[in-house]
């Protein structure tokens, strides 16, 4: 199945991809092929599609979509198994001859839409798809739900049941049901890829492979051909060119030991200015434990000096109230001095009035004990 999806590759490039029964995105883990453009990766059941977006996200260009895919745009039955591969359009009782133990849980009406009307509701997007994977039953109404899309697919992946059963053929989920339709429509099978249950298994089919690979071989020879020539092109050249290095590599010799020399050279500078750097960064750190010692220091004396200048503006206050107090002191001992003088010199005068009249005084005295005369 590799070499084959390989080869188809080549004949037919993934332009875009569409995968419907897409589960939980286990798929992507076996892609052999280089990562499609485009992806739609189409998944009915609720719990698997969740799995399935998260790693989708991982994928550029490519989203998941949760939607039951049938073959009319109708409210259909959509049925859950014991075994959730196998979920989907047929009953428990239809998949009885591929799955004996398979039972059925339940059934959702759940509405269903056609790939036509998928794709076409994507808008041009839906026309780069050419790749189309069907890995749920029944694939045959899922196929004519295409109507005109059909022919925009190059290659088709149906997983097809390989019984007789009547039923299966019925329902379109038989290979011999879906073979014969497909043949309509110019797809021819290719390669059939068995299952495990050896009851079911993956169709490759594609249009016109072998007009379509006859044409890329020619395409191919062609390519070869005109590559041939190009080599040769690129040997005479190779040829000159080595000429041409043969000359230099003598030059490139000379100059590398040149360099060589110059190197040592500079290896040697470089070792002398390691050692300096060594010193300079030595000195460096010396002078760094200085200034920070030069720096508590000076804080200190700058808070001394903070402290002087306090105390000396403090002083120069209380001198200046001195002076003022001294002044105002002088001024007035000055005025006691003037008023003591004047004082001084009332006493003196006091002092000769008082003599005057002590005199005068001695002198009503003498004439009072003076006796009078006979």
């Amino acid at each position: 199945m590799r070499e084959a999806l390989t080869l188809l590759h080549t004949l037919y490039p993934v332009q875009g991809w569409v995968y419907v029964g897409a589960g939980n995105g286990d798929f992507l883990e076996q892609v052999v092929l280089t990562p499609a453009p485009a992806l739609l990766a189409i998944e009915a059941d609720k719990t698997l599609y969740t799995q399935l977006a998260a790693k989708i996200e991982q994928h550029p260009q490519s989203q998941a979509l949760h939607q039951l895919v049938g073959g009319q745009d109708e409210a259909v039955p959509f049925y859950r198994h014991s075994s959730p591969k196998e979920n989907g359009l047929l009953s428990a009782a239809l998949l009885t001859p591929l799955w004996k133990n398979l039972r059925q849980r339940e059934a959702i009406t759940t509405p269903a839409q056609t790939l036509h009307r998928i794709l076409t509701s994507v808008g041009e997007d839906g026309t780069r798809y050419n790749w189309l994977t069907l890995a749920c039953l029944p694939a045959l109404p899922l196929l004519q739900g295409l109507g005109p899309r059909l022919q925009q697919f190059d290659v088709l992946q149906a997983r097809v049941a390989l019984t007789d059963d009547a039923a299966l053929a019925k329902a379109g989920a038989s290979r011999p049901a879906v073979d014969a339709w497909l043949q309509t429509q110019g797809f021819k099978p290719l390669l059939v890829q068995e299952e495990i249950n050896a009851q079911l298994a993956s169709v490759l089919y594609v249009r016109g492979w072998k007009t379509q690979a006859t044409q890329t071989s020619q395409a191919l020879t062609l390519a070869h051909q005109s590559k041939i020539e190009i080599l040769q092109q690129e040997r005479t050249a190779l040829a000159q060119a080595h000429e041409q290095q043969s000359k230099l590599a003598a030059e490139r010799q000379a100059k590398i030991e040149a360099l060589d020399k110059e190197k040592a050279e500079l290896v040697a500078v470089r070792d002398a200015l390691s050692q300096e750097k060594a010193a300079l960064i030595q000195t460096r750190d010396t002078q760094t434990k200085l200034a920070a010692k030069c720096q508590t220091k000076i804080e200190a004396l700058d808070k001394e000096k903070s402290e002087l200048i306090a105390a000396r503006d403090a002083l120069s206050q209380e001198k200046d109230a001195l002076l003022a107090q001294t002044k105002t002191g002088r001024q007035r001992i000055t005025a006691l001095e003037e008023k003591l003088q004047q004082t001084e010199a009332q006493q003196r005068c006091m002092n000769d009035e008082l003599a005057k009249a002590e005199m005068q005084l001695d002198f009503v005295k003498k004439l009072l004990l003076k006796p009078p005369s006979a």
